[in-house]
């Protein structure tokens, strides 16, 4: 990596578009540097050199787990953690920087994709935001509940009232409906196809998008083959707990 340092920007990154990611982690836009080298705008910038090395070196460092199923030796819990933080990085640091290219761009040529996405991106991203906080606020919450309730062997009147309102299995149905997120996104862009004529930023962004997808696909098999599976296991439990209470009353 330290020999890519005195590289410009421009072919560092027509290289690995990765690296567009972690110059935007440090608050470097890469096309706004494109002639520059990474050394000549730590040495400018309030640019953390180390940082970045460690970072390009990992790629997305966040990407721990490759298999969906490796998450079946934690509990139920630990895999809720494991998305919240998911979803953090979602919404604080990817859409944030797909946003940043794409009211960035210059559209001189008129290009339909440019002009569709600057329309369209604010509302898939407002969207995506609230899908995400909706699931944090009532899935989530909904499972933790059952996490305490079983660990306490207690069963709150609050939770019972909340079983009663829905179920692991409308929540998996209802999540199934709502999996494929980038179908709009998807389709303004043509399958993130673009051309080697295209800028330097449009072909990066693509490719974002494009990996992005394959993330939130990633996402969604923890969520339907890991963590529903545990969840109705636990509202088994609980309703289990529940049934015993009444039968000794």
């Amino acid at each position: 990596m330290i020999n890519k340092l005195h590289i410009p920007i421009r072919e560092l990154v027509a290289a690995d578009p990765k690296l567009g990611f972690v110059l935007h982690a440090q608050g470097i836009k890469f096309y706004e540097h494109a002639d520059s080298t990474v050394a000549a705008i730590s040495s400018k910038y309030a640019f953390n050199l180390k940082q970045f090395i460690s970072q390009a070196d990992w790629q997305y460092q966040y990407q721990l787990v490759k298999d969906p199923l490796t998450l079946n030796k934690h509990n139920a819990l630990q895999v809720i953690d494991y998305l919240s933080f998911m979803h953090r990085l979602f919404v604080k640091e990817k859409l944030p920087y797909f946003s940043s290219i794409i009211q960035d761009f210059h559209n001189t040529s008129d290009d339909k994709r440019i002009t569709d996405l600057k329309w369209a991106f604010p509302y898939f991203q407002e969207d995506f935001v609230h899908h995400i906080f909706e699931e944090e606020d009532h899935l989530f919450a909904y499972l933790r509940q059952l996490a305490k309730g079983l660990e306490e062997k207690k069963i709150s009147s609050k939770l019972m009232m909340e079983m009663e309102r829905c179920s692991i299995k409308e929540y998996s149905l209802h999540h199934l409906l709502d999996d494929d997120e980038m179908a709009g996104i998807r389709s303004l862009t043509n399958h993130y196809t673009h051309l080697p004529s295209d800028s330097l930023e449009l072909r990066v962004l693509f490719f974002e998008l494009r990996e992005f997808e394959k993330e939130l696909n990633f996402h969604a098999r923890i969520e339907n083959e890991v963590l529903f599976p545990k969840a109705l296991t636990m509202e088994n439990g609980v309703r289990t707990l529940i049934h015993k209470s009444r039968n000794c009353n």
